[in-house]
């Protein structure tokens, strides 16, 4: 964990061919991928990604045996063929995913980096955020910038109806730094 917080990829890449655990957790709750994401490692962050340890045999064979029962679904697939892979979606003890974690420390390039499909846009932390509402509290983004972000988290499904503790919503972050009838213009547009 230690190495992802620092940036060590190299060491991050010697450390998982040993079959290191990657979703073990501090104290805080964050696994290697949140350590990494935090500062912004983004080197580290794509070793993370891409790594894929032992496939899990029991699966394989209870899939091969199912071969005349019904349909297995991909995502059971996905979650349950890999045994040792970085877990995206998990969240640390205050809520917070690794892409929360980039957001609030406003490394919008590590937010890319993560953004890949398995990704839930839907997930709340503690407070009730989600990640569009970190995008649109914590991201000092050009009008542009923000743009993509909205149509980019709509077309994974993001509900922007979602309020958080204080019962606000995205939208209405994004309305004190963003013209309200360019913000009413989006919405319209989707």
């Amino acid at each position: 964990m230690i190495a992802c917080e620092k940036g060590y990829y190299n060491t991050v890449k010697v450390l998982l061919s040993y079959k290191a655990n990657l979703n073990l957790r501090n104290q805080e709750g964050n696994n290697a991928l949140m350590m990494a994401s935090r500062y912004g490692r983004n080197r580290t962050i794509q070793v993370l990604l891409s790594h894929r340890d032992n496939i899990n045999t029991a699966i394989l064979q209870t899939l091969y045996r199912r071969k005349h029962h019904q349909p297995i679904t991909t995502k059971f697939i996905r979650e349950h063929l890999y045994v040792n892979e970085v877990q995206i979606n998990q969240q640390n003890y205050e809520g917070n995913t690794a892409l929360m974690i980039a957001i609030h420390n406003k490394f919008f390039d590590t937010y890319h980096l993560l953004l890949t499909p398995e990704v839930n846009v839907n997930l709340v932390n503690r407070e009730g955020n989600t990640l569009f509402i970190l995008i649109s509290k914590e991201l000092r983004l050009k009008w542009n910038e923000f743009g993509k972000c909205y149509l980019e988290l709509y077309k994974r499904g993001a509900d922007f109806s979602i309020r958080n503790n204080k019962r606000k919503t995205a939208i209405y972050y994004a309305k004190t730094l963003y013209p309200e009838d360019a913000i009413h213009g989006l919405v319209d547009y989707l």
